[in-house]
């Protein structure tokens, strides 16, 4: 991958050798004018980010303030939710724009998933060699493509995993200011599939994570 950064699995038990280590990723996490230096579980197989309780506070955030819920599944679905947006800096990338699930939990790890980490990084593990690579997306017809195909998919009301309750309208808006930046050198047809989509993303207000 151009312009990667490789990071090494962390042991969690001594105890259990090799089979322990697991792919933490140091990063900084900010809102407002805080800040908390951490490490966040690279999990493909989670459907969203998730922040633990703690960590929540410690940033500022105010429980009672955040009115937006989230519905989580497995062994979070006993604790509420609420979504959250911060900015997080890893390495010496720009930083990003981070959706998390806020969770009531405390025994939980910072889970970097698929929205939106997964979204925002491209990551490739070498399990044998304890180690990862992690580099910023690059923005391409196939990306643009990609993000108007899911937003749409989404409106189609497929069945999801999860419920996020969350209005799309700062998600679109960064869609528009990435396909405005790169339709000036592509043809019509992906001016028009990105202009559906926004279309579309304009007036969702319960987006299906799935």
């Amino acid at each position: 991958m151009r312009n990667a950064q490789r990071y090494s699995f962390i042991p969690i038990d001594v105890a259990l050798g090799e089979a322990s280590f697991r792919p933490y990723l140091p990063l900084t996490l900010i809102y407002q004018q805080s800040s908390v230096i951490t490490s966040g579980l690279l999990d493909t197989g989670a459907s969203v980010n998730v922040l633990p309780y703690s960590v929540g506070v410690e940033l500022g955030y105010v429980w009672e303030q955040q009115t937006t819920v989230l519905s989580l599944t497995g062994n979070l679905a006993q604790y509420e939710a609420r979504v959250v947006v911060l900015q997080g800096v890893v390495g010496q990338f720009e930083p990003v724009q981070l959706v998390f699930a806020w969770t009531q939990a405390t025994n939980v790890p910072l889970i970097l998933g698929q929205v939106n980490f997964f979204m925002e990084f491209d990551v490739c593990f070498y399990r044998s060699h304890l180690q990862f690579e992690i580099s910023h997306k690059s923005l391409t017809s196939e990306y643009i493509f990609a993000v108007a195909s899911y937003l749409m998919h989404q409106c189609r009301g497929r069945k999801p995993l999860v419920e996020v309750i969350i209005k799309s309208d700062r998600f679109a808006e960064k869609l528009k200011n990435n396909a405005t930046a790169y339709c000036g050198r592509v043809n019509a047809l992906a001016k028009l599939t990105v202009g559906i989509a926004l279309q579309k993303t304009s007036n969702i207000r319960q987006l299906s994570v799935v």
